[in-house]
């Protein structure tokens, strides 16, 4: 037991993360925005597992380290994703813990990264500034495929492990 306070610590401490941080008007963190994924999730999924929620409420305790990276970026250059991709496996590495998609199905990804959009969505069309309606016209096509995704998956039920080698 006492060895879980160093960790949950430093993953209660993640919750502070200020996303949207590009914009001036713009509050919300990473504990209110995984609450929200894991919110939806429990809303919409038929069945959603413990490792489903676990991942939702995980999901971006990474970015303790270096802050919530825009979307665009990533989707720009994809070598800063891919460095957060690795940065957030030492992350959970660093603090003995496991990844918390390696429990996943690719269909629990999917679910996963709709809700992710999803909630970013729903939190944008509470903000008066007036970015924000790009930003929801631009996240509102994302959810849209990510819904797609869900439905068209071939892969469903299979483990993360097998399902990754095939992207």
């Amino acid at each position: 037991m006492q060895d879980n306070f160093p960790r949950t610590h430093k993953l209660l401490a993640s919750g502070g993360v200020r996303r949207w941080h590009t914009t001036r008007t713009m509050n919300q963190t990473t504990a209110e925005h995984s609450w929200g994924v894991a919110l939806i999730l429990s809303m919409y999924h038929p069945s959603p597992s413990v490792d489903l929620l676990r991942a939702a409420l995980f999901h971006d305790c990474h970015e303790k380290l270096f802050g919530d990276i825009p979307s665009p970026i990533k989707q720009r250059w994809p070598e800063i994703k891919a460095a957060e991709d690795y940065a957030e496996v030492l992350f959970f590495h660093d603090l003995g813990l496991v990844s918390p998609y390696d429990n996943l199905s690719a269909a629990d990804l999917l679910w996963l990264d709709w809700a992710d959009k999803l909630e970013a969505y729903h939190f944008l069309c509470d903000q008066s500034d007036p970015d924000s309606y790009d930003m929801r016209c631009n996240i509102i096509l994302m959810v849209d495929a990510a819904w797609d995704k869900i439905e068209q998956n071939k892969n469903i039920g299979k483990p993360w492990a097998e399902w990754k080698g095939k992207q």
